[in-house]
């Protein structure tokens, strides 16, 4: 995509995503979302911004990927209208975005896919925490212990419905893999690397059309 800049046609962005990957986390991976950017450290300088998502192993798969002279809410916009057509995601129903919620992105996820889960990343979250300074809220602690228990009440609650899910679980017997999700079986993980891209080591190697 090109912008007009002094009468002249500039380079704004251009945006990635192959029909294998595509299909693939259609079918295949879980719903599930991770967008990031970083900057490109060469003469033309700019920024890169991905998509990836997890597959049935629970690592990493490369979705799509846009190059972008900077980032902000309008290029992640446009690259969020570009995964919403290609993956047929609407307005992010039973999606879930994981991100460091980083500059523009957070508005954009608001504009264009309202009915996502938006959280932040686990690893965003300890970096960004350990930077912060130690300090105790009080000389004898009352805060912290406060907080404790009220962290303990939320914790013992989800304890106790697990445990009458699992006693119900053990007198009335089903199979068990009725609760797994499709994207955690074997065959879909076999699945999702069947339509890979093969390396081309050379101009020769590519097909010719006939």
């Amino acid at each position: 995509m090109y912008c007009q800049e002094n009468g002249r046609d500039m380079f704004d962005c251009f945006y990635i995503c192959f029909e294998e990957f595509r299909k693939t986390w259609k079918n295949c991976c879980r719903p599930v979302i991770g967008l990031d950017g970083c900057f490109l450290n060469w003469e033309l300088a700019g920024d890169l911004l991905v998509a990836v998502g997890r597959d049935a192993d629970n690592r990493m798969y490369p979705i799509a990927w846009i190059v972008v002279r900077g980032e902000n809410k309008d290029t992640w916009g446009w690259f969020i209208k570009k995964l919403k057509v290609d993956l047929d995601i609407g307005n992010g129903e039973k999606l879930t975005i994981i991100s460091d919620k980083q500059k523009g992105l957070v508005i954009a996820i608001e504009n264009e896919l309202q009915n996502s889960e938006h959280r932040m990343c686990a690893r965003a979250v300890d970096e960004k925490s350990a930077r912060r300074p130690k300090y105790s809220s009080s000389r004898n602690g009352t805060h912290r212990v406060r907080i404790g228990r009220c962290l303990w009440q939320r914790s013992s609650q989800k304890i106790l419905e697990f445990s009458c899910g699992t006693r119900d679980e053990y007198d009335n017997p089903d199979d068990p893999i009725r609760y797994v999700a499709e994207y955690y079986y074997t065959d879909v993980l076999k699945r999702t690397y069947e339509e890979n891209i093969k390396p081309v080591n050379g101009d020769k190697f590519c097909k010719k059309d006939s």
